[in-house]
């Protein structure tokens, strides 16, 4: 299953595919001059034919057949909290992520690596020019990022170099600091410590409310519908 755009642009073809059923067989698919007449579309099942090589550590097939033989859904993207071998040409998610250096985020719209964190580790982002990101302002933060894992190692043994690539616009999620809000008094929670249920009051109507783990996963959600409601949280 076609997974992201053409990265290549003109001359060629460069695209990433992941196995119907199997996500974790993913691998990139390149050819520097032929586009073997398939207009890379998000979804496409297609069958490759060709030569198994490696660019700069990342595992691809150079292609010599490319043929769209039907549609199928994507698969929804894991959170990682870090990149590496195991995440190279597979759709990842990393929450909460602030950029190192803002000044190097470069909006003259070619192809630009950036680096993230997440306040634990460091996450390369790369932002090809062939991406409608390319050219726009930085995100505000903390964002989450949703991309393809790639790797870019110019020596061997090519154990380094991992990057996440966003495929468009929608893969960058600008989430909102509540810090930045003066919410108290506004929701209250309740009882301080809690053992089977938490009690929530708000004197404003609350559209969705999601609890998630440590590692971003959402774990409860509801649209509560009210201004005052429960979560159980025994185990």
């Amino acid at each position: 299953i076609v997974h992201g755009i053409d990265l290549r642009g003109v001359n060629g073809i460069q695209f990433t595919i992941i196995d119907e059923s199997d996500v974790e067989a993913g691998i990139g698919v390149f050819n520097g001059g032929d586009d073997f007449g398939y207009e890379v579309e998000e979804g496409d099942i297609v069958l490759v034919r060709g030569v198994v090589d490696q660019f700069n550590g990342l595992t691809q097939i150079v292609a010599d057949t490319i043929l769209e033989i039907g549609s199928a859904a994507i698969y929804s993207p894991q959170v990682v909290l870090e990149l590496d071998e195991t995440t190279e040409s597979k759709l990842v998610r990393i929450n909460n992520l602030s950029l190192v250096n803002p000044g190097d985020w470069d909006q003259s719209g070619s192809s630009f690596n950036v680096e993230a964190t997440d306040g634990f580790n460091n996450f390369q982002i790369r932002i090809d020019s062939d991406v409608n990101i390319a050219g726009q302002p930085a995100p505000q933060e903390p964002f989450d990022l949703i991309g393809i894992g790639g790797q870019f190692d110019t020596n061997a043994p090519f154990d380094g170099g991992y990057q996440v690539l966003p495929r468009y616009m929608e893969d960058i999620i600008e989430t909102v600091n509540t810090t930045q809000l003066d919410l108290s008094g506004a929701i209250t929670f309740g009882p301080n410590p809690v053992s089977s249920s938490l009690s929530i009051q708000a004197d404003m109507k609350v559209d969705r409310f999601e609890v998630h783990n440590m590692f971003g996963q959402v774990v409860l959600s509801d649209q509560p519908n009210t201004l005052s409601w429960a979560i159980p949280v025994a185990s």
